[in-house]
């Protein structure tokens, strides 16, 4: 297409080839438009065969606007990406529905500066695992957001790995189409190359409906929003990943993103974890996922699926939040400088925060080498949890105060403290436990010393909800 402004009216229209965008071009379909996908191809692309570019001098400065883009996929049943996207700057692509991708993503984003996407529709992704599964399509992408390779995005070079910068993604719904599910995950990535991150990328006000991976995927993102979305029966509604250092642009190094913010979400019926962020370890050098915050959100729960499962993490606050139905509030391993603050938790199967550093499967590798240190746990309201409220264990450097324990040990009626710290924890200091009825550690005895008007205080608010 030559540079231009196009605008294409109600109806339904047979694409048989894609269409080639350059520099320039704003595309304005009307509300009823439909292009019906009757080729083997995609719909749009921002470059051919041969096209070579250097940073974002790409085909830029590109609109895609209203319409309906139809996979079509009884009658072209082959994988494809619905727009493909490399080294453009300005793309804005606004109210446009895409329904029944196959295999792949329906906006693939390789390298490309300063995107918006609003106001747009993802509905119904289908693959046949078993017979044409490529190791990532259960985990593949609506939008994938990613690094220019050639493994990634072939279509048009050069493959120099260049990130994407400032990506937003707002207003928009994930989620089934009348003949497929929704796809795996939402937003996010599933590649990534050595000291090399995703820049400023911002997710905000959408819907993630059932996705059968996690609504957003930040996969080594560098400042990243996630605010003010709602995710419904996802299997996680965010799941943090980051590179171990194998794959094949990694350089033998594992690297994690940082600079994240998780803020006034809401999460509903998360199927496995809301939020799910690790790092890793490779020969010997430990990559912490940095700086992380997770304000303000809502979980609604069901009792066997934790809220958040953290491993690997550095300097996390999580502060205000409202918890309601889960299994676990916070799950620990291996992390340091955890902060979690004014949270309110209700109705938690297991422990509200459960840390230690030897993993539920068994691992043993990194005991004792402090690898969790300094948790910080003050402010926060419990209420009915099945187990222990705080259970920490071998966590090097506590601090646990000003929190309101109601109805802990639920599961077994007093058979638990509601306040745990294991022989293998060290370094509490300035510990004053409020509000906790049962307070066991056997290294804490002289550390821990507890408000009795506060002790007081909290039995009357067990005898109310008792009675």
């Amino acid at each position: 297409m030559k540079p231009g402004r196009y605008i294409i009216p109600k109806g339904t229209y047979r694409l048989t080839d894609k269409l080639y965008l350059t520099k320039n071009t704003k595309i304005i379909m009307d509300k009823g438009a439909r292009l019906l996908r009757d080729h083997n191809a995609g719909f749009f692309i921002n470059g051919r065969t041969g096209d070579s570019f250097t940073g974002y001098d790409g085909n830029g400065n590109i609109t895609i606007e209203g319409g309906t883009l139809d996979g079509n996929l009884t009658a072209r049943y082959k994988h494809y990406n619905a727009i493909g996207l490399a080294r453009g700057q300005n793309i804005v692509i606004r109210d446009v529905e895409i329904i029944d991708v196959r295999g792949a993503h329906a906006m693939d984003i390789n390298g490309c500066k300063d995107v918006l996407i609003e106001g747009c529709k993802f509905k119904g992704y289908d693959i046949n695992y078993t017979v044409d599964g490529d190791g990532a399509s259960y985990m593949r992408e609506a939008i994938q957001i990613a690094n220019h390779t050639e493994a990634g995005f072939n279509s048009f070079g050069s493959f120099d790995a260049q990130v994407c910068e400032n990506v937003t993604v707002r207003d928009c719904y994930f989620g089934a189409s009348a003949n497929n599910p929704a796809y795996p995950a939402g937003v996010g990535n599933h590649g990534a190359v050595a000291d090399l991150y995703m820049k400023n990328i911002r997710i905000y006000d959408n819907i993630f409906d059932g996705m059968t991976y996690a609504g957003v995927r930040p996969y080594k993102f560098e400042n990243t929003l996630i605010r003010n979305n709602t995710f419904i029966n996802c299997d996680y509604g965010i799941r943090y990943s980051n590179p171990n250092g194998n794959g094949t642009y990694d350089a033998g190094k594992a690297q994690s993103g940082r600079n994240t913010v998780i803020q006034g979400n809401n999460f509903i019926r998360s199927k496995i974890r809301d939020i799910y962020i690790v790092g890793w370890v490779k020969d010997g050098i430990t990559a912490r996922v940095k700086n992380i915050q997770i304000l303000d959100n809502i979980f609604e729960g069901v009792s066997n699926a934790e809220t958040m499962y953290l491993s690997f993490c550095e300097d996390v606050l999580i502060r205000g939040n409202i918890s309601n139905i889960t299994s676990r509030f916070v799950m620990g391993y291996y992390s340091i400088n955890v902060s979690v603050k004014d949270n309110l938790v209700n109705g938690i199967t297991n422990e509200v925060v459960y840390v230690s550093d030897a993993t539920a499967d068994g691992s043993t590798s990194y005991v004792g080498l402090g690898y969790t240190k300094d948790y910080y746990i003050s402010g926060n309201r419990v209420e009915n949890c099945g187990r222990s409220a705080f259970n920490m264990s071998g966590l090097d450097g506590v601090e646990v105060h000003s929190n309101v324990i109601v109805n802990a040990s639920t599961e077994t009626v007093g058979t638990r403290s509601a306040i745990v710290a294991t022989a293998s924890t060290r370094n509490g200091h300035n510990n004053k436990v409020r509000g906790g009825l049962w307070i066991k550690s056997r290294t804490f005895l002289n550390e821990f010393t507890v408000d009795d008007y506060l002790r007081k205080e909290v039995k009357l608010i067990v005898a109310k909800y008792t009675k």
